[in-house]
């Protein structure tokens, strides 16, 4: 693993349509405010106590005490990996519509263009009308709460969710959003340039669900993101969670961008001159 890299707009003085189509694939021009970062915190934190209550209430006083962050400090009186299937990670309905009132929804689509969120997929079952926010938590130094390098396009392909969770040949963008973060020693992996070639890959059989195995090699660049500043990337970009070497438990949130095309989104790039500001 290499350190982390610069960003994508250091490096490209065009806009984020132009960084995530261009030679990294990537973009690190959107934040979220104070404001925004601490809505996002609340929702999420919400739904962790609220399944913690429901779902072991001898820890509820517990979890309330310590917060997300020091998770870990309790994990091991619970079944982590049976109380957190994604569909208890996916933000109930109301929520979502609450965070899209966000100005940060206006500087996505001032940024690329008109977009959907893709509905919610947990295994092969797809819930239509339900937009998909979700978020993970990981823990310090468990390897197992971190997935390989895979690109978001071999999920898609592999759980048929053309034509399901988003039209066919439709384009999609992935938003990360670092919620609680130590820049340097957790976050995300990437690959910068990895959308501009195929990489060798296969279907895994997990629990019952078809996963990417990378059976490849690539050099992932640990990118150093602060609470609430965003990675957006190409559906073709190599990507990963990096083991936390943190001292808390990182949490992060993801949403997939649905545009009609990626021609719709160069469109926008020549037409607009995005304001990031709003």
């Amino acid at each position: 693993m290499k350190p982390s890299a610069p960003s994508a707009s250091s490096r490209n003085a065009g806009s984020p349509v132009d960084d995530v189509l261009g030679d990294t694939g990537f973009t690190q021009r959107l934040s979220l405010t104070a404001p925004e970062l601490a809505a996002l915190h609340g929702h999420i934190e919400s739904q962790w106590l609220a399944t913690i209550q429901t779902q072991t209430p001898d820890l509820a006083d517990t979890a309330a005490r310590a917060g997300m962050a020091r998770y870990h400090e309790f994990s091991d009186r619970l079944n982590h990996s049976a109380l957190w299937p994604k569909e208890r990670r996916v933000l109930p309905a109301s929520a979502v519509a609450l965070l899209k009132r966000l100005p940060f929804f206006a500087r996505l689509r001032n940024a690329f263009g008109p977009f959907a969120i893709a509905e919610a997929f947990f295994g092969d079952t797809h819930v239509a009308g339900l937009e998909e926010i979700y978020w993970r938590l990981v823990r310090p130094h468990a390897t197992g709460d971190v997935g390989p390098l895979h690109a978001d396009r071999w999920f898609h392909q592999m759980m048929h969710m053309y034509g399901r969770a988003f039209p066919e040949r439709c384009f999609t963008l992935k938003v990360w959003i670092p919620v609680l973060t130590e820049p340097g020693r957790n976050g995300l992996l990437l690959v910068p340039g990895s959308h501009r070639r195929e990489w060798k890959h296969s279907t895994q059989w997990i629990n019952g669900q078809p996963k990417p195995r990378f059976e490849d090699e690539a050099e992932p660049v640990l990118m150093s993101t602060a609470p609430g500043e965003a990675l957006i990337f190409h559906e073709d970009l190599l990507h990963g969670g990096a083991v936390n070497a943190g001292q808390d438990t990182r949490v992060s949130t993801e949403i997939t961008l649905v545009f009609e095309s990626e021609a719709a989104l160069r469109a926008h790039a020549r037409c607009e001159t995005p304001d990031l500001t709003v």
